[in-house]
């Protein structure tokens, strides 16, 4: 029986021609094989066509082709069981265990890097993809290349065995190697691949040898865009296959625009440079930020939409569609316009997922509170408020166990949580499944339409995904199943789902996907330089280790870019978008990949004439005729001050209404009223004694400062986790340094430091609430201990030090409560006093102020501190000068917790040469210390002189937070509510 080959470029039959075929030999049961589940999609709409019905033959996958020569139809489909196939989640288990066998360099990296685990999941695949055994690692030149690896996979076999189990890639070399008799006259068809392992290549030579099987690939000879699909073609060869059919383009193309296919059929071929005249069935897209682009684009998409141009009909290519699409189907979804990623979904991404697994971590009752809300917000379907009442009596109480919010939110809402009992009665599995179950009947019963989206139904798959997961995991621990298992597998990645495909929907893809598809419009989107040097290999085993065991060559990544470029450019029938960031979201500069150079040198003039859209980070609103959505549009016209459709069409009542709407609510809270309470201007004035902190807090809001500090008001709850931290950082290093004067940490003391400081940790956490024996304490503790080392390993690095540390937590105008304390810093009509972590000084007089931060927020530049109006540093600076009578040299920002270690803040830049031990940033050297300072004193002056003379007002035009504050509120004009003043409205 003949291995048939039928080639052709795109657009130029051959699929076509395998459906004729196809139907042809309807009455041999054809098995047609394709590459993905939308494949099989596609493929039976196109049989079905003009009949609504099919009878007879089969569309599948490859691993379908294996059931069917194994004779278990569909046995792989149902992992666990009786079905003897190991489960994705067990495969993980048992790679894991055959890595702590056989490879404990690497086991003791697993938790922190679970990837591992992937990637030996990949070696042990590809093997057996290659056909190759255990029995080639007896060669010990082989062994020694290949390392721990081959131990690996010996393991991985071992333990699947020793568990009467098999796999996938196990079960294709079962049906490679099984007698084919059976298939005589059975016709087989091969469609829409670029590259097929060996062992697939082995099962079609052995299949050939019984029935007829023909293979349709891309190619075309001489085309340098298809260069990647030589490679297809020589293996067929090599094991037999002839070309029996070569597909041609039809001399005129009546299914797409005469551009896009001289764009096709040109692309790379440097004889025809300049040659294509542009019109509009070729647009560019130039936008900074993800943001940005995925607006451009959708806003192109919302023009096709509106003009009646079916969802479905659109499709968007761009790689890693999981990660990269996201921002695009939120605009999208923003827009109103039906989308679906097509991606695997694993478990944290969605709700249901989500939910399982804050539930395991809410269920225990010693465990954290906040996981318990987290829990409660997710799709159990209770009230927004409700929780937030129940998380604010919590707070109050100081309730910091799951078991104890647990309780409060029983007696509040009068409900059973749903899994809490099964949880408590020891049935693990069942109360997750009870959960999951929960979650998606919640989202099915909270649909807008009377068929659930594409994101609910992924939501209910997922569910089903987890029940499984449960079962198997049962299936596979018994009676010792605990939490941290399922939680385990539930974050791996291994239990996910595929997104459901539907109709209707523009489609966002991999263009791998795309290659084989057809749509009226294509959008190719974040088509930038890639880093295409890296090493081809795998991180376990290396080239040389594929290149003595025969392993085929990884496909070169400029080529495989090359290939599905060019394979996508045949996609759309009518128009094409593509589209590039020319930077991020932080105005760092991106480069366009060459692909788009190589199309625009078809065109004439290198593409001046093609229609270019560009949208930077400036571009907050639309053009009013270019609004994608009704909110866009409001935006527009309310920016714009355009009139509206003159019209009247009900989208423009809808939008007039919703624009009146919001001026309303932006005329009664732009400029809230200044605070003229006389008995506040006296009690204020009567107080001239002032904190850096709290200047900073009036300069940034006045209203917040008054309302926060100047009130006073009484904090309930605990102390702030992240607050009571900070503080116990801050004792530490104070009583560390004191006990060691004018000292640093050095490479031959630095142990002696370190124990200390793990010995103050324990002695100092109980007076700054974090001394209890709670789960939450602990971990605090351990986390200041840690973050502190490491800052003393820094300190420890420092060479050629001139200054050395002489006062530590020292206060100044605390003399009526410390003895200690340094006098106030004395002002005009106004007095200064704080607390400075530590001083250095050197030998000549000059001091340096360190700033302990223990949050992220502490990394700010000198250009930063001064846009934001801090103060801080400069006023500790004049009090350095004056109370300690130092020259300033630098104010430092010293980071403990965060992930950047550089201080930041103000640096002399005469003393540039003294600091390099600090390893100060540049942009933080300023020529003239001195007037920076006074510049920070004038303004913060300027504060204190408001405050005194009872000047509280609001200026929402200085005020960066306005639109967070509380007397703004959260009106959504999307609720179709009135806004009313006055009324109660969501507050932030």
């Amino acid at each position: 029986m003949p291995l048939t080959i039928i080639k052709g470029p795109p657009n130029s039959g051959r699929t076509e021609l395998v459906r004729e075929r196809y139907e042809s030999r309807i009455s041999d049961d054809p098995v047609l094989v394709v590459p993905s589940t939308d494949d099989i999609f596609g493929w039976e709409r196109r049989l079905t066509r003009g009949r609504n019905a099919f009878l007879g033959g089969r569309v599948v996958h490859f691993k379908d082709l294996i059931d069917l020569i194994l004779g278990d139809d569909a046995t792989s489909r149902n992992y666990g069981g009786n079905s003897g196939i190991a489960s994705p989640l067990r495969r993980r288990a048992l790679a894991t265990a055959a890595i702590q066998a056989s490879w404990p360099a690497i086991a003791s990296r697993l938790e922190d890097q679970p990837g591992l685990v992937d990637a030996a999941l990949q070696v042990i695949d590809e093997f057996r993809a290659t056909l190759i055994g255990p029995d080639a690692f007896d060669d010990p030149a082989i062994a020694e290349l290949v390392g721990p690896a081959a131990g690996v996979f010996r393991s991985y076999l071992d333990g699947l065995h020793s568990a009467g189990l098999t796999d996938l890639p196990e079960r294709a070399a079962a049906a490679t190697a099984r007698p084919l008799d059976d298939w005589q006259g059975r016709p087989v068809f091969i469609a829409g691949f670029d590259d097929l392992t060996v062992q697939q290549l082995e099962l079609l030579r052995r299949l050939a040898a019984h029935t007829d099987v023909t293979i349709a690939i891309t190619h075309e000879q001489g085309n340098e865009a298809m260069a990647i699909a030589e490679g297809l073609l020589g293996r067929l060869e090599a094991i037999g296959a002839t070309v029996e059919r070569v597909t041609e383009r039809p001399a005129v193309d009546h299914d797409h625009v005469p551009l896009l296919v001289d764009l096709e059929r040109r692309f790379l071929d440097p004889d025809q440079a300049g040659s294509i005249e542009a019109d509009g069935a070729l647009t560019l897209i130039e936008a900074s930020g993800r943001r940005g682009e995925a607006e451009a684009i959708g806003a192109e998409i919302a023009r096709l939409v509106s003009g009646g141009t079916d969802p479905g009909e659109i499709a968007i290519a761009i790689d890693a569609p999981a990660v990269n699409g996201k921002a695009l189907a939120e605009v999208l979804a923003e827009y109103d316009i039906p989308v679906m990623v097509e991606a695997e979904t694993t478990a944290p991404e969605t709700a249901v997922g989500q939910s399982a697994i804050n539930f395991l971590l809410a269920a225990d009752p010693n465990g954290p509170a906040d996981r318990m809300f987290a829990w409660l917000r997710g799709p159990l379907g209770l009230d927004p408020a409700v929780v937030d009442r129940i998380e604010f009596e919590a707070v109050r109480k100081g309730l910091e166990t799951a078991g104890a919010v647990r309780e409060l939110a029983r007696d509040r809402t009068g409900l059973d949580l749903p899994g809490l009992e099964l949880f408590d009665q020891g049935e693990l599995r069942e109360s997750v499944k009870t959960v999951v179950a929960h979650g998606a009947r919640v989202l099915v019963a909270g649909r807008t339409g009377s068929l659930p989206s594409s994101s609910i139904a992924t939501e209910t798959q997922m569910a089903s995904a987890v029940s499984r997961a449960c079962e198997e995991l049962e299936e596979l621990h018994g009676a010792q199943l605990t939490g941290r298992d399922l939680i385990e597998a539930l974050t791996s990645g291994s239990v996910k789902t595929w997104a459901v495909p539907t109709t209707h929907t523009v489609r966002i893809a991999s263009p791998y996907s795309m290659r084989a598809k057809r749509v009226a419009y294509l959008f190719i989107a974040s088509l930038q330089e890639k880093d295409l040097g890296g090493d081809d290999g795998s991180p376990l085993i290396s080239k040389e280790a594929r290149a003595a065991l025969g392993m085929p060559e990884l496909t070169d990544q400029e080529l495989q870019e090359t290939y599905l470029f060019y394979s996508s450019l045949a996609v759309p029938t009518t128009g094409l978008w593509l589209s590039h960031r020319v930077a991020d979201v932080h105005g760092k500069a991106e480069f366009p990949s060459a692909m788009i150079g190589e199309v625009t040198k078809l065109f004439e003039d290198d593409g001046a004439g093609l229609e270019v859209i560009r949208r930077s980070s400036s571009d907050i609103v639309f053009p009013v005729g270019s609004s994608p959505s009704l909110h866009e549009w409001a935006l527009s016209v309310a920016a714009s001050g355009t009139a509206a459709d003159p019209l009247g069409s009900e989208s423009a009542k809808k939008m007039i209404r919703e624009v009146g709407r919001a001026r309303e609510v932006e005329e009664a809270t732009a400029n809230l009223a200044d605070i003229n309470s006389p008995a506040a201007a006296a009690a204020l004035a009567a107080k001239n004694m002032f904190s850096a902190t709290a200047l900073e807090a009036f300069i940034d809001c006045p209203y917040r400062w008054f309302f926060e500090r100047a009130m006073n008001p009484v904090r309930f709850g605990p102390e702030p986790e992240a607050l009571a931290k900070g503080n116990l950082v801050h004792q530490v290093l104070a009583a560390l340094y004191a006990s060691r004067p004018v000292t640093l940490p050095r490479a031959d003391d630095l142990d002696e430091w370190i124990a200390e400081m793990e010995r103050l940790v324990e002695d100092l956490a109980a007076p700054c609430d974090l001394g209890g024996d709670s789960a939450a304490h602990r971990i605090q503790r351990r986390q200041v201990a840690v973050e502190v080392e490491r800052f003393l390993r820094r300190e420890s690095t420092r060479e050629s030090t001139r200054f050395w540390p002489i006062d530590l937590e020292r206060g100044f105008g605390f003399e009526e409560t410390d003895e200690n304390s340094m006098p106030m810093l004395e002002f005009d009509g106004w007095n200064l006093r704080g607390m400075i972590d530590r001083i250095d000084r050197d030998e000549a007089g000059r001091g340096i102020v360190f700033d302990y931060k223990s949050g992220a927020s502490s990394y700010k530049s000198m250009v930063e501190l001064k846009r934001e109006g801090k103060v801080q540093l400069p006023l500790y600076l004049r009090a350095l000068e004056v109370l300690w009578g130092l020259e300033p040299a630098a104010g430092l920002y010293v980071p403990i917790f965060a992930a950047k270690h550089r201080p930041r803040g103000m640096i002399d830049e005469s003393a540039k040469a003294d600091l390099k031990d600090l390893n100060p940033v540049s942009s933080d050297f300023a020529e003239l210390l001195p007037e920076e300072i006074q510049q920070g004193v004038e303004l913060a002056a300027e504060a204190a002189w408001k405050i005194l003379h009872g000047q509280i007002a609001h200026d929402p035009t200085e005020c960066m937070n306005h639109f967070s504050h509380a007397g703004v509120p959260d009106w959504n004009p999307d609720l179709e509510e009135e806004y009313v003043p006055g009324a109660h409205h969501r507050w932030p």
